[in-house]
């Protein structure tokens, strides 16, 4: 089952384009609609970009989030081969990022296709791969909010590219995703937030999956095309109240760590959504982000929190300092309530092979409980088992 189920979304020819591709087969719609998002991006023209955050990047970094045969590979390989000779055509390169063994082989790559969306099909490549690759993921991060990346000694010289707009796409299982990225200050160091994901069970279709309507498709994608260039975004009123709202409740401490740069894939999402809106919201190529388009990127911005929240990894620091930010974080989202031992050991991935185990637990438990002046939290009450509760000391 999935943790959290994709939104519906609304009329814009990117869901429009993913609603047909998926219906009536085992593809799940998100994963579609999200890899698609990130070639559109990526082929939108410089001067596109959010009304106010002219400095924000529509290019995007997103990981395809299943257990094995849930279509996630198939999904992104569907978009590839549709929309490839697109990108293609507009001097977009795309390779798989196995390609490229170090940080310093990935910027010489940028120095020879300076423009690049890398993908991964099989995420255990990373969860299994050699010590570079923590190098690299920081590496392509990095060209989230700059064109510059910079590896250290290449053949005795320093490899730099300064003009490497790049993007990529991850396929990873759940278990894969924790492993290639827990414990690598991907989330302290703010790498993680940068990136977005889309998770999905498998969809059991009866019979044969439907055949694509490929006209069709292609009918919309050369729709689609027509907006790539001088389109100008605004926001209506009703969607900036929308916008400010949002940015509350993501920088409220129930969603603590998990909330950040939430509000700048909201943007986004809204941009890419009202430059490929259909006939009648576009008028005289001026994109505008309507009510509409702000309460559906509202609700896709909140199921990308949800999905932080149970998916991200532990990350950096030692086994009790993970915990002690786990059970902290916890206590956050559940303010003012009360979370149990159970529910804190759950929180902490106590079964988790490499977690700690309970006597990592019981140490960051009775650290969160110290008397000695720096306690964070206190038993408040008690559920109807009979399990203590706990919630937040106050400041």
């Amino acid at each position: 089952m999935a943790v959290s189920e994709y939104p519906a979304m609304g009329n814009d020819w990117i869901s429009q384009w993913a609603r047909l591709a998926t219906e009536g087969t085992g593809i799940p719609f998100g994963h579609v609609r999200e890899n698609l998002k990130i070639i559109l991006a990526f082929c939108l023209s410089d001067t596109t970009r959010y009304p106010g955050h002219e400095s924000l990047f529509p290019r995007g970094w997103h990981f395809n989030i299943g257990e094995g045969e849930t279509a996630k590979t198939t999904a992104m390989l569907f978009v590839f081969s549709r929309w490839q000779s697109v990108a293609t055509d507009l001097g977009i390169w795309m390779d798989k990022l196995s390609s490229y063994g170090s940080i310093q082989y990935l910027t010489k790559g940028f120095e020879t296709h300076n423009r690049m969306l890398l993908y991964v099909t099989e995420g255990n490549t990373l969860a299994n791969a050699n010590e570079h690759i923590a190098a690299i993921f920081g590496g392509l991060s990095d060209l989230y909010d700059q064109t510059v990346i910079t590896a250290g000694s290449y053949r005795n010289s320093t490899a730099r590219c300064t003009n490497a707009p790049g993007s990529c796409i991850i396929c990873f299982t759940p278990d894969d995703y924790k492993k290639a990225l827990e414990g690598k200050g991907v989330i302290g160091g703010g790498t993680l937030a940068r990136w977005t994901a889309s998770e999905a069970k498998k969809i059991i279709v009866e019979g044969e999956w439907r055949t694509p309507p490929e006209v069709e498709l292609r009918d919309l994608q050369n729709q689609m095309m027509q907006r790539f260039n001088d389109v100008r975004v605004i926001e209506t009123a009703e969607a900036k109240i929308i916008r400010e709202a949002l940015k509350e409740e993501m920088d409220k401490p129930e969603a603590g760590r998990h909330g950040k740069r939430l509000i700048e894939h909201f943007k986004r999402e809204c941009l890419l959504a009202a430059v490929f809106a259909p006939p009648g919201v576009l008028n005289q190529n001026v994109g505008i982000i309507t009510k509409e388009i702000a309460e559906w990127a509202a609700q896709w911005t909140r199921y990308q929190l949800r999905l932080r929240i149970l998916l991200w990894p532990i990350d950096a620091g030692n086994e009790v300092e993970r915990m002690c930010c786990a059970i902290r974080a916890l206590l956050q989202r559940a303010h003012p309530k009360g979370v149990s031992p159970s529910q804190m050991k759950e929180a902490c991935h106590v079964r988790r092979p490499g977690s700690g185990g309970p006597e990592a637990f019981s140490r960051a438990f009775r650290a969160m409980l110290s008397p000695y002046g720096v306690a964070e939290m206190k038993k408040i009450g008690e559920n109807r088992k009979g399990q203590p509760l706990f919630g937040l000391m106050p400041d």
